[in-house]
């Protein structure tokens, strides 16, 4: 019992972060990339996201990256791009070929 336990709290805490990464707004998104967290929103825009939510927050989320780029420090700059880098990889990765 303790084991079957144990595998439904790993499939709860898999799906609430999963809605978790379903949920990141343009703002969340950008603050993990300046605190160069960049794969998880990569990897959530990709692998984690409704297919009909997904134009729609990836053009919010260029938009913001947009606004913020030419104000941005070096070092932000550079999450910036690292950021665009693993989302281009991820999207070849993940798309059919």
């Amino acid at each position: 019992m303790g084991e079957t336990s144990g595998v439904y709290e790993r499939i709860t805490r898999i799906c609430c972060e999963k809605i978790s990464k379903e949920n990141l707004t343009a703002e969340d998104v950008l603050n993990l990339i300046r605190q160069a967290r960049s794969w998880m929103p990569a990897k959530s825009l990709v692998f984690h996201i409704a297919p009909s939510l997904f134009v729609k927050k990836t053009y919010t989320i260029f938009r913001v990256l947009e606004r913020d780029f030419n104000q941005a420090d070096a070092k932000t700059k550079k999450h910036f791009l690292n950021f665009l880098t693993k989302y281009t990889i991820d999207l070849t990765s993940f798309l059919p070929q």
